[in-house]
């Protein structure tokens, strides 16, 4: 019989070795974070995390030896429905041995975790066997938070990337032809300006510091039913973590400002030139959408990106429509599990502010 039970600071170095056996067997050596690099990582996500919770922790599945077999990440959040106080719990990382799992040792661990004090459970990046298992024990998926919008920069230049990857075309050999590809992504400006032609925004972009970014997320998120509840400490805790994902780009923070110096939106994503941008959060004053998304569409395309993309905001569609971008839908999924029928219920409306700081995202090992 499997014992469920917290993880403890002793667990720590047992759960980065099944780390490094379930998601890193076979790859480059050179590529691997070493055993204390995970093992920090880990100590501080789950066990020192501002939101750390000994009534909500982070779970080990034992085997009759005493080996772990099993884990569940498991990061508190704080949330607000109308006011109410929410306690969410964030999972991160649910795995198991390979070599000795039980076939219910996951159900048994997700089980623990949504029995837990928290009112809502939430993943955000869980893969198809994670859905079908949320879905069979009473989780479901927040369909409007699984599509992302996708925009076209440079569609040659795409192409050629896709392909080289495709048909794992060598490194030195892709750059030799990507000049090439230059002169149909500028025809495509030409022909198609209102798809590939970015002119820059009127508005006036400023760094986005910690203190303003948290009162922007005050107001800007009191028109949601649900909303996170950040403060001094909590926030800048998740933008260190979501600075240090090097692996997705620079993370670049851009507060917009109107001419008479009011913030009317603003952006958090991470800058791949050569490849796909990914938006972290994004936000915009109803009547100023359309010029928030121009601004990161040409900030993200003058740098060099050669698409980019983000969680889909419903109230954003029109503006996305109008600038051609299109849907894609999960993998990965966002699932949740609530017994609250009024939390349900905003799932279901897409009233909840929630970005990708808002999930999984700053709160599992990314490097």
């Amino acid at each position: 019989m499997s014992l469920i039970r917290s993880l403890t600071r002793k667990d720590v170095s047992k759960v980065s070795a099944l780390y490094r056996k379930v998601h890193l067997a076979g790859g480059a050596s050179h590529a691997k974070p070493s055993p204390q690099k995970l093992g920090e990582a880990f100590d501080e996500i789950f066990l020192r995390n501002p939101w750390r919770d000994e009534n909500l922790p982070s779970l080990v599945c034992e085997d009759k030896s005493g080996a772990i077999v099993g884990f569940i990440g498991v990061s508190p959040r704080r949330m607000s429905l109308k006011g109410r106080p929410i306690l969410v719990a964030v999972s991160a990382h649910l795995m198991l041995d390979p070599d000795r799992q039980s076939g219910l040792a996951g159900i048994q661990l997700l089980q623990r975790f949504f029995s837990g004090p928290q009112q809502l459970s939430l993943a955000d990046f869980a893969n198809d066997i994670g859905r079908k298992v949320w879905n069979g024990i009473g989780g479901r998926m927040s369909h409007i938070h699984c599509l992302n919008w996708v925009k076209t920069l440079r569609p040659s230049s795409r192409a050629l990337t896709l392909v080289a990857g495709k048909l794992r075309i060598p490194a030195p050999l892709s750059s030799i032809t990507r000049p090439l590809v230059r002169l149909p992504d500028a025809a495509l400006a030409r022909v198609s300006p209102h798809r590939y032609r970015f002119a820059p925004s009127d508005l006036i972009a400023k760094d986005l510091d910690d203190e303003t970014l948290l009162e922007c997320i005050s107001e800007f998120s009191a028109s949601y039913s649900l909303r996170p509840e950040y403060d001094e400490l909590t926030l800048p805790w998740l933008i260190r973590r979501a600075e240090g994902v090097k692996s997705s780009g620079n993370l670049r923070k851009v507060a917009l400002h109107d001419d008479s110096g009011l913030i009317v939106g603003w952006y958090l994503y991470y800058l791949k030139p050569g490849g796909v941008s990914e938006v972290l959060q994004m936000c915009a004053r109803k009547c100023s959408s359309g010029a928030v998304l121009d601004h990161l569409f040409h900030h993200a395309w003058s740098h060099g990106s050669e698409s980019i993309s983000g969680r889909l905001d419903h109230e954003l569609l029109p503006e996305l429509s109008g600038r051609a971008c299109y849907l894609n839908c999960g993998p990965p999924w966002v699932l949740i599990h609530t017994r609250d029928p009024e939390i349900s219920q905003a799932f279901e409306r897409g009233d909840v502010f929630l970005s990708k700081l808002e999930g999984e995202w700053c709160t599992s090992y990314r490097t």
